[in-house]
């Protein structure tokens, strides 16, 4: 199977193509550990589906969170506040277009996707739409609970989350951060599936070194 000219990598991967292009599925929940291709394969998908007309709008969904200290007040308006944090969007759909096998153009891809911070999503509805919801590893139920129910009829959402990036120390401190619980309770519904992508593309040492530091990280808080 491919999307946009690229192909999963691992058995992980092309299972995840394969919920998301099945229209059964309108949750689907992906985990893994930095660098196991969680974005790439869902944007990769969402923008086949929205090539195929399967869907008119893709919506790309992400709390701004800010690692390490807080660089303060930003100029501009939130759009161009948002601007930074769309940083890994667009490294992503780089990354979509120099391993396909077509001839695509990273900015003919990002205008097809609308970036939107997790606290401009209330009162929104996504109608006909595919949102994907990046980091979610640091929301609480409040904030998953109201990205969920934004969606409409004809519509899915992707979450995406790993539980060795949380930034939060409130979901630190807890024995499972929210998205988990949450992951854990939904997957029993027919409409909703769970992918867990365990093997990294980056480097053979990298979900080691992750593993490193999500231990020191839950000793110090």
């Amino acid at each position: 199977m491919s999307v946009m000219g690229v192909t999963g990598v691992n058995e992980e991967q092309k299972e995840l193509e394969r919920v998301i292009l099945d229209n059964s599925h309108k949750i689907i929940i992906a985990t893994g550990r930095a660098g196991t291709g969680k974005d790439f394969i869902s944007i990769a998908s969402a923008l086949q589906l929205k090539s195929d007309k399967k869907y008119q709008n893709i919506f790309y969904v992400r709390d701004p969170i800010e690692v390490g200290e807080s660089l303060g007040f930003l100029k501009g308006d939130e759009e161009e506040k948002f601007d930074p944090f769309l940083g890994p969007l667009l490294d992503t759909v780089t990354a979509i277009c120099n391993n396909s096998n077509d001839n695509l153009n990273p900015n003919d891809l990002l205008y097809k996707i609308e970036g939107i911070p997790l606290n401009f999503v209330r009162g929104r509805t996504f109608e006909d739409a595919i949102v994907i919801c990046d980091e979610c590893q640091n929301m609480n139920f409040t904030e998953l609970q109201t990205i969920i129910t934004r969606v409409g009829k004809f519509s899915k959402i992707i979450l995406l989350g790993s539980y060795s990036q949380i930034d939060k120390k409130e979901q630190l401190r807890k024995p499972k951060c929210d998205f988990q619980v949450a992951a854990e309770a939904l997957v029993a519904k027919d409409y909703v599936s769970c992918v867990e992508l365990k093997q990294s593309v980056r480097n053979d040492w990298c979900a080691e070194v992750d593993q490193i530091f999500d231990d020191l990280k839950r000793k110090t808080f």
